[in-house]
């Protein structure tokens, strides 16, 4: 089994240029909130970042922020959610535009995994490629 490092929750950047959607899906927040609550921690696959930048997993990163700001939310699953999993894309820093590097992954998000992509998130994929 493959071993993920961790990144703090409140340490991801969220930048909309890396963001392939038209807009987030609240029925998807809701059912990955409500996951969350039901795991009592992350039970979803780990997040991608360059850097400190997500750059696949907006979804689950705003559901685990709803969950950690609501409320009702008990302290021990508030805790639980302060790292969350994730694949670091490699960079080299030498040869890597960090822009370019970001972008790429997220236009390569969602192939396997996660919501499917409408018309509308297909054609801001290309928008952004290009």
């Amino acid at each position: 089994m493959k071993k993920f490092e961790s990144i703090a929750l409140a340490s991801i950047v969220v930048d909309k240029r890396y963001q392939t959607r038209v807009a987030m899906d609240d029925a998807v927040l809701t059912e990955y909130a409500e996951a969350i609550r039901q795991a009592g921690g992350w039970p979803f696959p780990p997040i991608n970042v360059v850097g400190q930048v997500l750059v696949d997993g907006f979804h689950r990163i705003k559901a685990a922020r709803r969950v950690v700001a609501a409320r009702e939310t008990p302290a021990a699953l508030r805790k639980a959610l302060n790292t969350i999993p994730c694949e670091r894309v490699a960079i080299d820093r030498t040869n890597d535009d960090i822009s370019d590097l970001a972008l790429r992954h997220a236009l390569g998000a969602n192939h396997t995994h996660g919501l499917r992509r409408s018309q509308a998130d297909k054609r801001r994929s290309v928008e952004l490629a290009i």
